[in-house]
């Protein structure tokens, strides 16, 4: 904020300099000089830029003149660029007339190397929310070969459009034209490989560190799998960069990596040296992952993780079956239970008709996958959980400000029944509605090796209109990587258990009775 009021006090310098300058002018004129004044009229060129009332064209031939007419010397041009960029900056003077404003600090011979201009271009890229200026200044870097905003580029990317689709979005297409001849996907990467250069100032070292936690979310769109990502990743240089260390680990002991930047952050809080509880986890996940078959080690995420450690622990006969004798086993556990179909806001198949039903998806299921609904489904049957589940939901029933939610996480042990549902109740300031569960960070902080995360519609007695995920929790699981479960209340004493993970799989585990 203090760069914004330093522009604002160099433009209104510039502005009152100008204007004096002419008002001296004229007068000089009225006193029988033989000086003609500058310019007709006394309007800053600069306000007319800025006065939306004006149509484009002439608020973009503005700019030109405000650069023409501006004040000789070193000085006269700092002052004139500050006031470009006070234009460049704002989103409210519309991208025809911003994109002018960086097109004429591009065109300044004088600014060395161009390194003021490309300063702010990637400043401003990051959040700039008119694709048509992004477009503008990936373009611009793409003709000048200006690598260094290729990290800015990718945070840009990193946020979600509607439209266009990532195929056509404006990044893509600069990072094509800075690195021609390479997928773009392996562009990504490189720029999260890139550890920060040792020795840069804070400030700078922050924005590099945001260009390699905004890749992975490029990357989950572009590579929704990580199979790419673990290709590439031989190819990074060893060094003592903690990500790049712990990506490795993930894709050599676990056979996947994080495909967002929230599991990125899951996977270096699991990384942790000083924690011994996740050196512990880690240790035994790897071990029951190291004993899987080939097809059984096809597919691994994330999300399947703690299913695996869990089941080599406490369900092993399972392991050693294949994906269709596990299905058999869930089946059988389906069948007869009451299953309720969402009607609000549900998400449906390219035929129309919601698909909520293990038959569904059956056949697009990893072995993994399928591991992982019969161990949710043991824990939301286990001694003790129905009980608590209920409870939780009469108090979240009286909560009008926020959805109740938390953690499914074994208890610890080789006890195949010992489960807990942790309440993580939204902090103060970060819950969303009462149709809204929002994860504070007392939840995410150790939900890393948690089963499931889980919340509930339970705002009415009989909800079972809202029974199953919104688009919203469908996101969530994206995002987090984890299997997730919403409980919904259908009538007294029942509520509905939908199991949910990224892809739009979802699978109703049935009733669940108090």
């Amino acid at each position: 904020m203090l760069i914004d009021r330093r522009v604002k006090r160099r433009a209104g310098q510039l502005v009152k300099t100008t204007l004096c300058t002419t008002i001296a002018v004229v007068m000089a004129a009225c006193d029988g000089s033989s000086k003609a004044p500058a310019r007709a009229d006394l309007t800053d060129p600069i306000s007319i830029a800025k006065n939306p009332k004006k149509d484009a064209e002439t608020r973009a031939a503005a700019l030109d003149q405000a650069w023409a007419e501006r004040l000789p010397g070193p000085a006269g041009r700092d002052m004139a660029r500050e006031s470009l960029k006070t234009v460049a900056w704002a989103a409210a003077n519309g991208s025809a007339v911003r994109n002018r404003a960086l097109k004429i600090l591009t065109d300044d011979a004088e600014d060395d190397n161009h390194a003021d201009t490309r300063n702010l271009m990637g400043l401003m890229v990051p959040i700039e929310p008119d694709l048509e200026v992004v477009k503008f200044i990936g373009q611009t870097a793409a003709q000048n070969g200006w690598t260094d905003l290729a990290a800015p580029l990718v945070r840009s990317w990193g946020r979600r459009f509607a439209q266009p689709v990532d195929a056509q979005r404006p990044e893509r297409d600069a990072l094509a034209g800075l690195f021609p001849g390479r997928p773009v996907e392996e562009s990504v990467f490189m720029i999260f490989g890139a550890a920060p250069t040792p020795g840069l100032d804070g400030r700078t070292k922050e924005r590099a560190t945001e260009a390699r936690r905004g890749s992975p979310g490029v990357l989950s769109r572009i590579d929704p799998t990580g199979q790419r990502r673990q290709g590439l990743l031989a190819s990074l240089p060893v060094n003592d960069d903690p990500i790049v260390a712990a990506l490795k680990a993930c894709s050599q002991d676990l056979h996947c990596v994080p495909v967002t930047g929230s599991q990125l952050k899951r996977l270096e809080r699991l990384r942790v040296p000083a924690d011994a509880a996740n050196q512990k986890w880690w240790m035994e996940t790897a071990a029951a992952i190291a004993r899987l078959s080939g097809e059984q080690q096809a597919q691994l995420a994330m999300r399947h993780l703690e299913a695996i450690r869990w089941t080599a622990q406490c369900r092993p006969e399972r392991m050693a079956r294949d994906k269709a004798s596990l299905s058999a086993e869930l089946r059988a556990n389906l069948k007869g239970r009451m299953t309720v179909r969402r009607e609000v806001g549900r998400t449906e198949s390219s035929v129309g008709e919601t698909r909520d039903q293990f038959a569904d998806f059956e056949q697009q299921l990893s072995w993994a996958d399928v591991l992982v609904l019969l161990a949710v489904d043991d824990a939301i049957h286990a001694p003790g959980i129905a009980p608590e589940l209920f409870a939780q939901a009469e108090r979240d029933r009286v909560n009008t400000i926020t959805e109740y939610g938390g953690l499914i996480e074994p208890t610890g042990g080789n006890n195949a029944s010992g489960f807990a549902l942790r309440l993580y109740i939204p902090r103060s300031g970060t819950t969303g509605s009462d149709n809204q569960f929002v994860a504070s960070p007392d939840l995410l902080r150790p939900g890393v090796r948690a089963l499931a995360h889980y919340h509930l519609h339970a705002q009415e007695i009989s909800n079972r209109n809202f029974a199953g995920p919104s688009p919203g929790d469908l996101e969530y699981a994206i995002e987090q990587g984890v299997p997730c479960v919403v409980f919904t209340s259908i009538r007294e004493g029942v509520m509905n258990a939908d199991y949910y993970h990224a892809g739009s799989v979802i699978v109703d585990l049935g009733d669940v009775r108090r």
